[in-house]
């Protein structure tokens, strides 16, 4: 008996899969229809549903599941399901895009990407409703355009041939229509089209199906038409399973009886409940390859192997708690217990066995990382065997018969287990083939790496680093692409995931291709390593396709990589930057753009910035804009602040046209785009934006008005606000890991407004980034030499308090070498901390920041800031805030004069 400590419920699988692996390779007399894999507890239905997917991950593990719900493991069923409650849903933005973006449904256009149908139809504002027709009798009638499906699939087909977006635009008219076309790329257009048809298609046949009335047979042919459809197999399972559910469909039918025409709601039902019954039994047991069951539907067949997945301790076995109808007033002689249930079963399992028996549980917590403990039948097995084991204790006893598995499947100890053909401690070693080629790629990586640091030159990024061994006539560096699979096209070696056909564009019959080819090389080499490696010592031993599999960077290969300077002389100094970079945007040449913003954001919240800018990460997409099913009845804070200066910016350009004029200009585009409450909620928030606004002008006091109006602003590349001065972007030479690269800053400053100079409004309480945007300023005019006596910012609050803070001047060198040292800082390494803008402050003053405050702790998300990043787990203090502290924020606060929240810093 072997206990297998995982920890996740995927990782679980996996080892279970590896030890059948092994188990099959070690004993030839062994067939697969001779295991059983039973999973227990209240989440054996998560385990069934991943149970496929994680086995053929692993390597070829023949399997069958067996009373496994349909409707829950079965993608086709739930899309039919998502077909069938669309006719009687509200067409909210959930209830199509559930259906759209299905994996049945989107198979059937591999050039569409739901993740951009679903950004597609936030930008569009769709909230709910088919068209106007959907708002009748509501608040929203007067507003027929706004907020339902048939607006927004008109302004994407209108934003195909005509322009949006930008606030000088006005709307298009067409006929008594006016809309706002939602901008494409040329490139989205048959993704967009295609989004525009299926919507259409599916609210057109849903409206239809919601208002007929059929015989049985008559819905039972309407049916088996919708799946055809609709849905699509992605898979040989899904082919089987929309052949069964076009059988059950057929059978409607017999209910036929007297030709009585229903509607859709009764014949929904009994297809609902007549899915819910269909399981996916793809064979019997002991009839074709590993059986994977519930325990619950176990009953005492003979196994030579039995593993037993999911006892864990809150899991299995069920607790003594009453069901709520269970009516009966006190238990008596024969009845049996949820919790007696369990246990019975996994008796009955245990006796099945005739050769091993294999309980698995996942160890760690999920949520918080904490040790799990397993079920109390381990425990009690542990304590019963302790005598046999030469053990003095259960606990011993348990530690003797458990196998902690590490979190990723190619850890360096299932490599030097393998390597040493011993049992490590507390590890059984995986028999996958991928394992061991995933640990032989993991390796191979560090090799180069420390080659790379050790030339001090930098690492390439992925797309570099294919297209060296893709072209490479060094024999070392030919070997090393034949043996991780990299593909070289005639005539071109292109770059990223399209050589390997996992690129967007690949064709699926290519990528089918490249996957055979390497689970063919992968297998290849598992063979090589069985023939030339001894057989282990024991059961438990290391598999012997692991060692070998490592040998393309042992002996004269390793040693070649290592002295080699071919890497060096071929990609030249690329510096960490390279790597890390990959996300980041370059132009031809080399050059890299940066935002004015993201470097200021670097002082703010190093960790974001740095995921930004470096990384390439951007916001994830939430699961709210999914579900979301309402109309706006606010506006968010960011999207305010942004109407709320730019209506002030257009009052200060033409200071005779009133607030409240420019204000509704700017709100009927938003209105427009569905982007702004309407009704009772729009004017309440129209009442207080007015009032923020008269109390800025009022703040602002008297200007001195020239031909351009107060107010101007300036942008450096490109500019997104209206009438912004334009300029060229600012062009920094930045060294980073030994490698000068080109560094195109782009951006624009505040309102920039005569003797005041940034003029920075906030709706709420100022804070410290308020006046860093204003130090900003000062250093980005310097750097381009618009600004040769010091600069100065107000900022005005809601209440109409003001801060006034003049800067001391720059000259054009010193501020173009403090933004090279701040942007090297960026790109230079990873910033793997948590260090906010108001940490560097307190530093500056001479006080400790500490360690549990950079942590988080319950403000991870305040700590960290706004951005990709939103939890703060494994961040902590960096080196030195102190000497960061001077090198970044030193400089602009020195320059500060004025009531500021840095006043007091040193």
């Amino acid at each position: 008996m072997t206990v297998l400590a995982c920890p996740s419920l995927r990782r679980e699988l996996e080892v279970i899969g590896s030890e059948v692996l092994r188990l099959l390779a070690a004993d030839p007399t062994l067939r697969a229809h001779q295991i059983a894999v039973l999973v227990a507890g209240r989440e054996a239905d998560s385990y069934l549903e991943q149970a496929a997917a994680a086995l053929e991950a692993v390597g070829p593990v023949p399997c069958h599941l067996v009373d496994a719900p349909l409707a829950e493991s079965g993608r086709v069923v739930d899309g039919l399901v998502a077909l069938l409650e669309l006719p009687h849903s509200k067409m909210t933005r959930r209830d199509l895009l559930r259906v759209m973006t299905h994996p049945a449904v989107i198979a059937r256009y591999p050039h569409a990407d739901a993740e951009q149908w679903v950004a597609w139809t936030e930008r569009l504002g769709v909230a709910r409703g088919a068209d106007a027709s959907s708002h009748r009798h509501t608040y929203l009638e007067k507003h027929g355009e706004l907020f339902h499906w048939d607006q927004g699939i008109r302004r994407l087909a209108m934003g195909a041939f005509m322009v949006g977006e930008r606030s000088e635009r006005p709307p298009a008219k067409i006929g008594k229509r006016v809309l706002v076309p939602e901008e494409l790329r040329s490139d989205a257009q048959a993704s967009a089209a295609t989004f525009a048809l299926l919507a259409r298609s599916l609210i057109g046949d849903a409206t239809w199906m919601r208002d007929a009335v059929r015989p049985w047979a008559g819905w039972a042919e309407v049916l088996i038409a919708l799946v055809d459809a609709y849905l699509e197999p992605i898979d040989d399972s899904a082919v089987h399973e929309i052949e069964r559910t076009r059988k059950m469909l057929a059978q409607l039918a017999e209910h036929d009886l007297d030709g009585r025409a229903v509607e859709l709601r009764e014949v929904r039902e009994l297809v609902v409940r007549r899915l819910s019954r269909l399981t996916t039994d793809r064979g019997e047991a002991l009839a074709a390859g590993v059986m994977v069951a519930p325990l619950s539907s176990f009953r005492a067949m003979p196994f030579r192997h039995v593993f037993i997945a999911g006892l864990g301790d809150e899991t299995f076995p069920a607790s003594e708690g009453r069901h709520a109808l269970d009516l009966r007033q006190e238990m008596r002689f024969g009845d049996v217990s949820p919790r007696d249930r369990d246990r019975h079963s996994f008796f009955d399992a245990m006796l099945s066995a005739t050769e091993g028996v294999w309980l698995s549980y996942v160890a760690l917590k999920a949520k918080s990382g904490d040790r799990a403990e397993p079920s109390a039948v381990i425990v009690e097995l542990a304590d019963a065997l302790a005598p046999y084991l030469g053990c003095g204790s259960g606990a011993e006893a348990l530690a003797q018969l458990t196998r902690v598995h590490p979190l990723h499947r190619f850890d360096g100890r299932y490599q030097a287990a393998a390597l040493a053909h011993v049992r490590g401690p507390g590890l059984t070693t995986s028999a996958a083939t991928g394992t061991a080629r995933e640990a032989w790629a993991r390796q191979v990586r560090e090799e180069l790496v420390a080659h790379l640091r050790g030339k001090g030159s930098g690492i390439p990024d992925e797309d570099r680093l294919q297209q060296l061994l893709a072209v490479s006539a060094q024999p070392t560096l030919a070997h090393l692409a034949q043996q991780l699979g990299v593909l070289v096209p005639e005539g071109a070696a292109p770059s990223g995931k399209e050589r390997v056909g996992e690129g967007p564009g690949a064709r699926p019959e290519v990528r089918t291709e490249v996957r055979a080819e390497v689970r063919a090389d992968a297998s290849a080499a598992a063979a090589a390593s069985a023939a030339s490696a001894p057989a282990p010592a024991s059961p438990g031993a290391a598999a012997p396709a692991a060692a070998p599999v490592a040998a393309p960077v042992a002996g004269p290969d390793r040693t070649a990589i290592r002295s080699s300077d071919a890497w060096s002389a071929a990609h030249g100094p690329a510096g960490p930057g390279a790597l890390q970079g990959s996300g980041a945007r370059r132009r031809a040449g080399g050059a890299r753009s940066l935002g004015i913003a993201t470097l200021r954001d670097f002082l703010e919240f190093p960790v974001q910035a740095w995921a930004r800018a470096v990384l390439g990460l951007e916001e994830l997409a939430d699961e709210i804009l999914l579900e979301k099913s309402d109309e706006p009845f606010a506006v968010g804070a960011a999207e305010r602040a942004m109407l709320l200066r730019e209506v002030m910016a257009a009052h200060l350009r033409e200071p005779s046209r009133p607030l409240a004029e420019l204000y509704e200009t700017q709100v009927q585009t938003r209105r427009m785009r569905s982007k702004f409450p309407v009704g009772v909620f729009g004017r309440a928030v129209e009442k207080v934006d007015l009032q923020v606004l008269e109390v800025w002008r009022q703040a602002l006091g008297p200007l001195e008005v020239t031909g351009h109006g107060a107010v101007v602003r300036h942008g450096f590349g490109r500019a997104f606000a209206p009438h912004s001065t334009l300029h060229d972007a600012l062009e920094l030479q930045v060294e980073v890991g030994g490698e000068v690269q080109q560094l195109r800053l782009m951006g624009q400053t505040e309102m920039i407004v005569g003797r005041h100079g940034s003029v920075i409004f906030k709706a709420g309480e100022a804070k410290d980034r308020e006046h860093l945007r204003g130090a900003f300023d000062n250093v980005i005019l310097a750097a381009a030499e618009l600004s040769r006596g010091g600069h100065a910012h107000l900022i005005i609050d809601g209440e109409g308090k003001t801060q006034r803070v003049s800067h001391a001047a720059w000259t054009a060198d010193e501020a173009r070498a403090y933004l090279t040292e701040l942007a090297a800082d960026l790109f230079g390494s990873p910033h793997g901390y948590v260090l906010t803008l108001k940490d560097l402050r307190e530093s500056l003053r001479g006080r400790t920041v500490r360690a549990s405050r950079l942590t988080g702790g319950k403000r991870d998300e305040q700590v960290l800031g706004y951005g990709p990043i939103r939890r703060g787990d494994g961040l902590g203090e960096p080196p030195s805030v102190e000497e960061l502290a001077r090198r970044r924020l030193g400089p602009l606060v020195e320059r500060m004069q004025g009531e500021h929240p840095f006043s007091e810093a040193r």
